[in-house]
């Protein structure tokens, strides 16, 4: 279970750092509806992750 822990937070952590250069570029085009649409999404996708580990 630990090694699942660990994997499932390093994909956490690449989908973050995915997320905040695409919420940079965003920003930077003026998007900024995307941006909250995209940061939705994120937390959304997020709280499955551990709420699957949560119940392991």
């Amino acid at each position: 279970v630990v090694v699942e822990e660990e994997e499932a937070m390093e994909i956490v952590s690449s989908v973050d750092c995915r997320v905040i250069v695409a919420l940079n570029v965003r920003v930077k085009w003026g998007n900024v509806l995307s941006v909250e649409t995209l940061d939705i999404r994120r937390m959304s996708a997020r709280n499955r992750i551990f709420a699957s580990i949560a119940r392991k």
